[in-house]
């Protein structure tokens, strides 16, 4: 099998007005055979028509004795300067040291050839395992000119991952848009093939990834911008206890009103959720009997006292002395003490009020110093007359 590689030295002028752009590439073949490409130009342009080509092996540039006869190629056809030749050297020629081409040409029909100098090395890495024989890694990058190789001259498939060395491929060799979906195996790309901010949301087309491209804790909060996830990116029960961080969810993550009782499983909020300070834990205490509570704690406990008995009834009647005023205005007098006594009207006589501008009356009130006070009044200046008495009792048990 012969095979070639592509690659253009500088061009050489000749006298005759034949110039030989030293060839496009040059490979070993199996049997120790070359398949050469170049060009070949007459007067400036790209020659067409059958030439004859002498081809002589040397190991070095200049001078030397030839490593092999000289093989002539005759009635080669060249078309728009591009002409092949395949010279059939020894195997242990081709694959030993530097090889120089010492290379002359001539039309077909005519004597005299050209030579086309000077000799033309043959590059080590023309010898690579892209012809059978050949040792790997003999063909570098410094082999291959920049855009020589392009997509249709690789067949489908013909580079895996084994032909590609870690790290080889850079964002740069990618044009924007070259490597989709259809090109990625699943789990083709890991977190270790991704540098930091690599991909962003403007790089994922909504949907496409869900819960099996992610794996546990691959997605924290590092990973996710302020107001990235809202309720339309989560499920109906995907997320629950286990997914939230102890202290990941305070205030200033919930909008007001946001949480209401349908929001709550029964049993989420225990003890351990609430703030003391604002909610009332469940009242646990209790008091003995013939106790009372008297408060609540924040903490559900109960604090006692002993009952009283309170009011239970009232001691005897005490008729108070008589209140008189007899046309003398407000008569008063202290009847009893509001502490420890309680007095009613019990007695109200009137006389002498004999016209429309006269005024008698009876009243019993408590006073500021905690007095009762029975009042008689009787118009000034007038017959009139009042005669008022109260009933006081004392309490009996406590209030």
């Amino acid at each position: 099998m012969k095979a070639r590689i592509n690659g253009r030295p500088p061009t050489w002028l000749l006298c005759a007005c034949l110039a030989g752009v030293p060839p496009i590439g040059a490979v070993q073949a199996q049997d120790g055979g070359f398949v050469y490409q170049g060009e070949l130009f007459a007067s400036g342009q790209p020659a067409t028509g059958t030439f004859d080509f002498r081809v002589v092996p040397f190991s070095q540039a200049d001078g030397g004795f030839p490593l092999a006869p000289e093989e002539a190629l005759v009635a080669q056809s060249v078309t728009d300067g591009v002409f092949l030749l395949n010279p059939d050297f020894d195997v242990g020629i081709v694959s030993g040291g530097e090889l120089f081409l010492d290379i002359s040409v001539k039309e077909s029909g005519q004597l005299n050839f050209t030579a086309l100098a000077p000799r033309w090395q043959v590059p080590a890495t023309a010898f690579s395992g892209l012809a059978y024989g050949l040792d790997n890694d003999t063909v570098t990058s410094d082999a291959i000119i920049d855009g020589s190789v392009t997509s249709i001259d690789i067949a489908d498939e013909a580079f895996g991952v084994q032909e590609i060395a870690l790290g080889s491929v850079q964002e740069r060799h990618l044009a924007d848009g070259a490597v989709g979906a259809m090109q990625l195996a699943d789990a083709a790309v890991g977190v270790t093939d991704l540098k930091i901010a690599a991909v962003s949301s403007s790089d994922i087309a909504p949907a496409t990834v869900t819960a099996r491209e992610l794996a546990n804790n691959a997605v924290g909060t590092s990973e996710l911008s302020p107001g990235a996830i809202g309720t339309i990116e989560l499920g109906n029960g995907a997320v629950t206890a286990t997914d939230i961080a102890a202290g990941a969810v305070t205030a200033t993550q919930i909008a007001p009103g946001q949480i209401s009782s349908d929001k709550f499983a029964n049993g989420a909020v225990g003890l351990q959720q609430i703030n003391a300070n604002q909610v009332q834990q469940r009242i646990t205490g209790s008091c003995p009997t013939g106790q009372g509570i008297r408060a609540v704690t924040t903490s559900g406990g109960v604090v006692c006292e002993v009952d009283n008995a309170g009011l239970t009834g009232f001691g005897s009647p005490q008729e108070s002395l008589f209140a008189f005023s007899t046309g003398d205005g407000s008569q008063t007098r202290v009847v009893g003490n509001i502490a420890n006594e309680i007095c009613q009207l019990s007695y109200i006589s009137a006389r002498e009020v004999d016209n429309a501008d006269e005024t008698v009356a009876c009243a019993l009130f408590p006073d500021a110093s905690g007095n009762w006070i029975l009042e008689a009044f009787a118009t000034p200046g007038r017959d009139g007359a009042a005669t008022c008495r109260a009933t006081c009792m004392t309490y009996v048990g406590d209030l």
